[in-house]
């Protein structure tokens, strides 16, 4: 008798496949992300169609070219407050970051500083404020609520100090004057700024380690702190990104209105920016956003407030539109939770 001695061996599936599922995979992610974006363009377009026939003087080429202008310290904005919202937190300081960007920025041109470099003091006084956010937010396990709210009420507090309350004029002739009326072959230099901003956070968030930690520490925190990611280095950082995105809005801001200004952007400003965020798609919980969303959100945003203008309706229907909007993206973000089981 004579005894069978070969082995059964199941082959593997070739690497080829293994890699061109993965790769399926990875482009069935990427259109999953992508649909909101395309739905919100789809809606921006609806509403631009829908303003052109019943808002006079919408359709105007200049006033086009004027939304996208008045989108721009928006859009920046709202990028930065999209890293905070990512990991599950909150950023109520911007408004104040707004006036406080301002007038120091005014102070430093007016006293002679040089143009660029008092960009550079605004951008790391505002990096050093976020710093201070995120730290009290992180290690001193206190809420982000209450950190940037009293953060909110100190630059508001310093801004009115240093400016005496009073708008401060800048002087004429400096590079600050191109910057917000200057164009690029006809497109604003502020929307081409606001269009590099986009690109960049694109690029952190999509091709970076960092960018891929935050939506990690915004889907578990919990999880990513014991497989070893720098939660701490993430959860400072994003509160870092929010403040300076928000100085390089004021300083656009500045720009235009050719003066500091002490109240700029407020309360009002704040749930303006965070509004175009979650109107963009950035879920409020944590762990979802896209950047082409947030730039339609924006410009959403501005387009809503540019028909009102238009039809000389009373700006307090601008921001009951702002709460109704934040309402219903909050309802939608519910709903979807409580379908996926995030929410009992």
């Amino acid at each position: 008798m004579t005894l069978d001695t070969s082995t059964e061996v199941t082959s593997a599936p070739p690497s080829g496949s293994r890699g061109a599922r993965a790769r399926s995979r990875e482009w069935a992610e990427r259109i999953s992300r992508a649909v909101p974006s395309i739905g919100l363009i789809v809606l921006l377009a609806l509403l631009w169609a829908a303003a052109a026939l019943f808002v006079p003087e919408f359709a105007n080429g200049s006033n086009l070219v004027n939304i996208l202008r008045q989108s721009a310290d928006l859009v920046i904005a709202a990028l930065g407050v999209m890293f905070v919202l990512l990991i599950g937190g909150i950023d109520l300081s911007i408004g104040s970051v707004f006036g406080f960007s301002s007038v120091v920025l005014a102070t430093l041109v007016f006293g002679g500083t040089p143009v660029p470099l008092a960009i550079l003091i605004v951008l790391a006084v505002a990096a050093v404020a976020g710093a201070v956010s995120g730290a009290l937010t992180h290690f001193g396990r206190i809420p982000a609520f209450i950190t940037t709210l009293g953060m909110y009420y100190i630059l508001f507090a310093f801004a009115q100090m240093i400016s005496n309350g009073l708008a401060l004029k800048l002087p004429p002739g400096t590079m600050l004057q191109g910057l917000s009326r200057g164009t690029v072959f006809g497109i604003p230099n502020v929307v081409l700024v606001a269009a590099g901003t986009a690109v960049v956070a694109w690029m952190v968030l999509n091709r970076t380690p960092y960018g891929r930690d935050v939506v990690s520490v915004g889907l578990n925190r919990q999880a990513s702190r014991l497989s070893g990611l720098p939660v701490s280095r993430v959860a400072v950082g994003v509160f870092m990104i929010s403040a300076v995105l928000a100085a390089v809005s004021a300083i656009l801001l500045t720009a235009r209105v050719q003066s500091g200004e002490p109240a700029l952007g407020g309360l009002t400003g704040t749930f303006e920016v965070i509004t175009a965020a979650v109107v963009g798609g950035t879920s409020l919980f944590g762990g979802r956003g896209t950047v082409l969303g947030v730039v339609v959100g924006a410009i959403i945003i501005r387009t809503i407030g540019n028909c009102i203008t238009l039809l000389d309706i009373s700006s307090l229907l601008y921001q009951t539109v702002m709460g109704v909007l934040i309402l219903i993206a909050l309802i939608v973000e519910a709903v979807r939770l409580r379908q996926k089981g995030g929410v009992e």
